[in-house]
Parts: structure tokens; C-alpha cells; sequence
């Protein structure tokens, strides 16, 4: 419920910061998150802690998409680029870990917006204050005992890889907030290539929650020091047993990554597998 307060507060606090239908749709989303957990409060029904958690996460998705079931319009579906990012990236600074709870949150609003038939994503640029970075990587096991490995057990590790980089890259010191979105279609074998798109930011720009922020943040050097280490082997190492190597890492003005602003392939010499 804190983590619920502090997001409400700053809408709250910024609400004069969105457009008109931003508004709209914060408005409706609360309302509809609050119902959601009205079965929660009547007395003649028992319901433990978990049970509670595990419906307010539920809600979230239908609130995103249809928080008010005979207005349509109103949908995150519909929301421009500058109020979905508010809200997106300043939940995502709130995550401590690839493992939070929260991030179920984050997650379930990011694929909601690419299931959207229309929204602002498709046509977006990500050549401003919002980046798109598509890295090809190999893995390898290596060590630990192995057992069969699900959807959930590999993003766990590509995030978790993710975030050793944003640590090697001083990200999160440089003012950079980062989301990442892997590639997820099948359990990991012993040895294979995948795909993540990496999503960067600067937070003084999305982050409601950055205003007493004075960290500055250059994205071009952001990408440029992630460029130098995908070629050199820097940021690949060892996470939950595998091996990980970045091939290359593409800069993507699309978010269908069908125009390129580079193409970066890692040296031989940086081969860990």
C-alpha cells in the first residue's frame, strides 16, 4: 500500500503536468485500482496478505487498458508519449531490484502498450530523451547444478545482466534510469543466442520523483562508453550460472529496431564462451 501512496502523492503533486487526458486516465486508473480491492475490505470474506498483493497486481492490466468500461477512450492505449513515459519511468526508478515486486507493475504497463492496436509506440523516435539499445547476446552454463529452466528464470538472469552493466556504466550515479525487455520465447538451453532491448532515460526529464535532482545526464556519452565495451568484452561476465557475452548492440530509432543509428559487433578478443 506504500508503494501504491507514494505514486498516487506524486500524480498528485504533478498533476498540472500532464495533458487533459493524462489526467483523464490517472483519474480513472486510481479510481479503478481502489475498486478492485473493495472484495478485500468485507468482513464475511477472509483474505491473507499475499492474496491482497496478488490482486491489486492483478488488476492492474484491465485498469491500464479499460479503468472505465463504457468510456474506451480512456486507455493507456491512448496516452502520448510524455504522459505514459511520467508515469512509466517514475515507477521504474523506484525499483531496487530485477526481483522487486513492483516490477510485475512496470512490466505488465510496458506490455500492454506494444498489445495496444493504437499508441504512440509504433511511430516514436527514440533518438531524444528516450533511447533504444537492441543487444544480441550468447550464454553458456557453466556452473551449478542444472535443473530445466522457465521464461521466469531467464529474465531474471538478462535482467540481472542488464543491471551489471548499468553498474559497470555508473548509470544510476550518472542520472540514467533503464528498463529492459528480453527476449523471452522459449526455457534457456545449455548454450544459445537471445535478444534484449534496452530502454534508457534521462530521469531529470520522466522521473516525477527527480525534481530535487541535480545529477546531469548525457545519453550520448551513455551509449557512446556502451558502445566502446560492447566492442572491447567489458561488460560480459558470469550471472546465475551462465556465461554471458554481448555479440553486438544496435541503437534503434524505431522501437521495431528496422532503422539503425549503429551497429556495433563485439572483438573476437572478447570472447568469453
Amino acid at each position: 500500500m506504500a508503494f501504491a501512496t507514494k505514486f498516487c502523492n506524486l500524480y498528485s503533486q504533478n498533476y498540472q503536468d500532464f495533458s487533459q487526458e493524462g489526467q483523464q486516465w490517472i483519474d480513472a486508473v486510481r479510481k479503478c485500482l481502489q475498486v478492485s480491492l473493495v472484495q478485500t475490505l468485507r468482513p464475511y470474506l477472509s483474505f491473507t496478505c499475499k492474496d491482497v498483493k496478488r490482486i491489486a497486481f492483478d488488476s492492474h492490466t484491465p485498469c491500464y487498458v479499460k479503468p472505465i468500461p463504457e468510456s474506451p477512450s480512456i486507455s493507456v492505449c491512448n496516452l502520448d508519449a510524455s504522459d505514459y513515459f511520467s508515469v512509466f519511468w517514475t515507477i521504474q526508478s523506484s525499483l531496487k531490484t530485477s526481483t522487486d515486486s513492483s516490477l510485475r507493475t512496470i512490466r505488465s504497463m510496458f506490455e500492454t502498450l506494444k498489445q495496444c492496436t493504437v499508441s504512440f509506440l509504433p511511430s516514436f523516435s527514440f533518438d531524444g530523451p528516450v533511447r533504444l539499445v537492441k543487444l544480441k547476446l550468447k550464454y553458456l552454463f557453466i556452473f551449478g547444478r542444472r535443473r530445466r529452466s522457465n521464461s521466469d528464470d531467464k529474465m531474471k538472469i538478462l535482467n540481472d545482466f542488464v543491471d551489471s552493466m548499468a553498474y559497470t556504466l555508473h548509470w544510476q550515479e550518472n542520472g540514467v534510469l533503464w528498463f529492459s525487455d528480453p527476449e523471452i520465447n522459449s526455457n534457456i538451453s545449455a548454450s544459445s543466442e537471445t535478444y534484449i532491448d534496452i530502454f534508457l532515460t534521462d530521469r531529470n526529464v520522466y522521473d516525477l520523483d527527480a525534481k530535487n535532482t541535480t545529477v546531469p545526464s548525457n545519453l550520448n556519452t551513455t551509449i557512446n562508453e556502451l558502445k566502446k565495451m560492447t566492442q572491447t568484452g567489458d561488460l560480459n561476465g558470469n550471472i546465475g550460472g551462465f556465461s554471458i557475452k554481448i555479440l553486438s548492440s544496435q541503437g534503434c530509432l524505431d522501437a521495431s529496431c528496422d532503422t539503425l543509428l549503429f551497429n556495433v559487433t563485439a572483438n573476437d578478443n572478447g570472447m568469453l564462451l
